[in-house]
């Protein structure tokens, strides 16, 4: 087993372990740390959406950071219970009041089932699905349902999101644009917005 590092933050230099599970792809320090630049070291309290949480970096690093609530979804039986178990550890080490739901059920069916409530918005959600699945393009006209007027999605992808024209074309029907983009390696990250907002 594995360890990833939080980086910033209350729970800095806390360690996530990281189970051995078949197409699992944490995302690396550098990564992270280049996602929280553009973000801000420091949240406000802000509620985020973790929608493959995976290892729960990215979810854990934002609440490290100074997010107040974070909905963190996992459908693998072995995933779900690591991150009940890191943020078990987590906890402890804060006295804020700090909302935190780990959920092991599909991650479409609870946007669908909030989606038709409409009674809650999002300032953050953060995207890393599987590869190799058409997850993305599903995914985004549910969280863009969700997301705060002036929120923020982060999109982690094999392919640029400002290239393949299945996304371009998505994002579009969604008025929603890419503000940043990065690469590492064979990764692409994004933070994308409603272009309404943009200056």
């Amino acid at each position: 087993m594995g360890q990833l590092r939080i980086i910033g933050g209350e729970f800095r230099r806390a360690l996530l372990p990281v189970v051995p599970v078949v197409g699992l792809r944490p995302t690396p320090d550098r990564v992270r740390e280049t996602l929280f630049n553009w973000l801000g070291q420091t949240l406000p309290p802000i509620a985020v959406l973790d929608a493959f949480a995976g290892t729960g970096a990215l979810g854990f690093e934002a609440v490290s950071r100074g997010a107040a609530h974070l909905d963190s979804y996992e459908l693998d039986p072995v995933l779900f219970k690591n991150l009940q178990r890191s943020w078990q550890v987590l906890q402890t080490r804060t006295e804020r009041q700090i909302t935190v739901n780990i959920r092991g059920h599909n991650v479409f069916d609870a946007l669908i089932t909030m989606q038709r409530k409409g009674v809650f918005y999002y300032d953050l959600i953060l995207l890393d699905p599987p590869f190799a699945t058409d997850h993305l393009l599903r995914i985004l006209p549910l969280t863009a349902s969700l997301l705060a007027p002036d929120g923020l999605i982060y999109i982690e992808w094999h392919v640029s999101c400002e290239q393949a024209p299945a996304v371009v074309k998505c994002l579009a029907s969604l008025n929603l644009e890419v503000v940043r983009a990065q690469r590492a390696g064979q990764v692409y990250y994004h933070l994308v917005r409603f272009s309404k907002l943009l200056s």
